[in-house]
């Protein structure tokens, strides 16, 4: 019988723990004006990005900033609280980037943009989706995995570590 409690109780911790651990994430939402054929540009670091066009004159901004793998709570609040997503610009160009304070949170991004763009991203340790989009495409990239499709125009690639699917 305690055996049953003391397993119950056990249980318990590791839920709240878990529980508190998603209460550390931080979620960044926003809409900026971004005409066809206009630059979107992207600077991120750990997490993910999923990038997908729309037919909106809009950059549809998501990001949700979790804590770093193996990050204590304390840390991880650190963390979180101290990274920003920064939005600049509208009409024309539009710059996002992710902002960190002294320990590196993931980011992750939802973003939808106009099909007809210059696109512009420099992603270090991020999976990037990317899909649907023509118009003039760098893509730098460093140790993640890139899944592309959908693209068409003039399309420049800088990868290192990165796998392609």
């Amino acid at each position: 019988m305690a055996l049953r409690y003391w397993i119950s109780f056990s249980l318990a911790l590791v839920l709240a723990g878990s529980v508190v651990v998603s209460a550390q994430d931080k979620v960044f939402e926003t809409v900026a004006a971004l005409e066809p054929l206009g630059r979107l540009a992207l600077e991120t670091g750990q997490g993910t990005v999923r990038l997908s066009s729309w037919d909106q004159p809009t950059v549809d901004i998501r990001a949700r900033i979790e804590p770093p793998v193996g990050a204590d709570a304390d840390e991880g609040r650190r963390s979180v609280e101290g990274t920003t997503v920064e939005v600049r610009g509208s009409r024309r160009s539009v710059r996002v980037r992710s902002v960190y304070g002294a320990a590196r949170s993931r980011v992750h991004y939802d973003i939808r943009a106009p099909r007809e763009i210059d696109l512009d991203l420099v992603i270090k340790g991020a999976d990037t989706t990317l899909g649907g989009f023509e118009g003039r495409l760098f893509l730098e990239l460093y140790d993640g995995v890139l899944e592309a499709g959908d693209l068409t125009g003039t399309i420049v690639l800088d990868l290192d570590g990165v796998v392609l699917r």
